[in-house]
């Protein structure tokens, strides 16, 4: 009996007997099993962010996800949610969409006790 079954084919046949499939979508696969997918929209999202947000706030604040439409924003203290929301949240959606997020619709802050002296938790 041959180690790989008993039909007779070789390892070199049996491999070689569905079609190639494409490199573009060997690599999304790839991506999408390995999480990886939307690694570059999320720095696009990021980068947008640095550009939209008031600079003093780039160190007290995080983005934890954008899940339909709504950007789901950690804050260092309930003092820069309440000003964020309160004073720069509608400049800010603007600025994003100018800066190419397109599909945020909304931002949703919430306060991180865990979020560093960094900004990084």
């Amino acid at each position: 009996m041959l180690p790989w079954g008993d039909s007779g084919e070789t390892r070199r046949q049996r491999g070689r007997s569905r079609q190639p499939e494409p490199l573009g979508r060997l690599l999304a696969r790839y991506l999408q099993e390995a999480g990886l997918e939307n690694v570059e929209a999320a720095r696009r999202l990021a980068d947008a962010w640095r550009r939209a947000v008031p600079e003093r706030f780039c160190l007290h604040t995080r983005l934890v996800r954008l899940q339909a439409g709504v950007l789901e924003v950690g804050v260092r203290s309930s003092a820069v949610l309440y000003e964020l929301e309160g004073f720069y949240r509608g400049e800010i959606l603007r600025r994003l969409r100018e800066a190419g997020a397109a599909d945020v619709a909304d931002i949703k802050f919430k306060v991180e006790g865990s979020l560093g002296e960094d900004g990084n938790t």
